[in-house]
């Protein structure tokens, strides 16, 4: 664990970790929040819609955000974030309880998606700033290892709370969360990237076109993430064992888990579009096997799918952050995000019906299709790189 060791004696690792840790498990928390809350007053069908708002203004909204993060610095976008989007929740639940009309409630959620931080980029990009090389790559190993925590735990809290205290208690706690990592980010100065001005025409630059394929990539893993939740589901459903489903997708954690924490705890010499294509090969594998093993064995091509999760997406959010100027890391390192979260609302929508029409099976066979989608976008990674070396040593 020696490159750990490194990263944690780095100035303000720590302090960044717990409060990228803390402002993020709002994310895994206020969509599932948000339904428990509107449903406690008007049925599943408003909770539908106001979630929705909720997640579709936020997805349109990050990347933006993300940029004007870039222009204008994490210290003066970051007390807007810090005011506004708990404030959003709070005026949320405030109109629940007075009995708001839904358009009301619409356009709460819609504000706070607008308003919603993306603090995996924002404290990735501070990772860019504090390390460079081998400690990077953990510090983006790392972070996949929270990613895969906090959408473990993040959903176990909220109904915990919404069913043990008030259906509105998981969106308030929520905000208190977001507020109080968003606090120690803004407070936290060494740690915070400088501004860099974006010169005449580095819009277009090659090293941030570099991006599309990794985005690619990563939007390919987590549609297969998306369906392979959502097949599990169905087919511990259709085996009448739906209390399996549960502890089967805590072993797929659990792998994404130790296999993350094993990825950035060593150097790696093998070019990134190779560890992308061998990352996807690995999906490709365990979500075949899926396909035909029997339920009681579902959790061996479960585990064997998750051992390659952490490491992909550590892989691709790394490359990215290389490739981008520091002028728009941010940005650049948000895209990566909406690409990861478009990819799983594919997932979770295709594999739904996929699973009620056609079976759980054919679910798991098309987020195999899923990883050879990430594999191409993988090999294009790889022809790049290899060809920018090329240019390297000729010139």
């Amino acid at each position: 664990m020696t490159a750990y060791s490194v990263l944690w004696r780095s100035p303000g690792a720590v302090t960044v970790t717990a409060a990228g840790l803390v402002g993020r498990l709002p994310i895994a928390m206020v969509s599932l929040g948000i339904v428990l809350l509107v449903r406690s007053r008007s049925g599943f069908a408003d909770a539908g819609v106001v979630a929705g708002a909720y997640v579709f203004a936020g997805a349109a909204a990050t990347p933006v955000l993300g940029r004007v993060m870039d222009r204008a610095g994490q210290r003066r976008v970051l007390p807007v974030l810090l005011v506004g989007y708990p404030g959003a929740l709070v005026g949320l639940v405030l109109a629940v309880a007075g009995g708001a009309p839904v358009a009301v409630l619409i356009g709460c959620a819609a504000v706070a998606g607008l308003l919603m931080p993306n603090v995996g980029a924002i404290v990735r990009s501070r990772w860019s700033h504090l390390t460079a090389g081998a400690v990077r790559q953990s510090a983006f190993a790392w972070e996949s290892v929270v990613d895969e925590f906090i959408y473990v735990v993040g959903p176990i809290v909220v109904t915990s709370v919404a069913a043990a205290i008030a259906p509105s208690a998981g969106v308030l706690i929520a905000a208190a969360l977001a507020a109080a990592g968003l606090s120690v980010l803004w407070s936290h100065r060494s740690s915070t990237p400088p501004v860099v001005r974006r010169a005449t025409g580095q819009a277009s630059a090659e090293s941030v076109s570099g991006v599309w394929p990794v985005l690619l990539a990563l939007l390919g893993v987590g549609a297969l993430l998306g369906a392979v939740d959502v097949a599990t589901l169905a087919l511990a459903e259709q085996a009448g064992r739906s209390a399996w489903a549960g502890p089967l997708l805590a072993v797929l954690a659990f792998g994404s888990l130790i296999a993350g924490l094993g990825y950035g705890a060593r150097s790696w010499r093998a070019p990134v579009g190779h560890r992308l294509a061998i990352g996807a090969a690995g999906l490709l594998a365990g979500c075949a096997s899926l396909t035909v093993l029997p339920f009681p064995a579902l959790a061996g091509g479960l585990l064997l799918t998750g051992l390659f999760l952490a490491p992909s997406f550590a892989t691709g959010f790394t490359h990215a952050a290389d490739l981008a100027p520091a002028s728009r890391r941010t940005e650049v390192l948000t895209w990566v995000s909406s690409a990861v979260g478009l990819g799983g609302t594919i997932g979770v929508a295709t594999g739904g019906w996929v699973s009620q029409h056609l079976g759980p099976r054919v679910a798991f066979a098309m987020a195999a299709g899923f990883a050879l989608v990430s594999a191409a976008a993988a090999l294009v990674v790889a022809v790049r790189q290899r060809g920018a070396r090329v240019v390297e040593a000729g010139g």
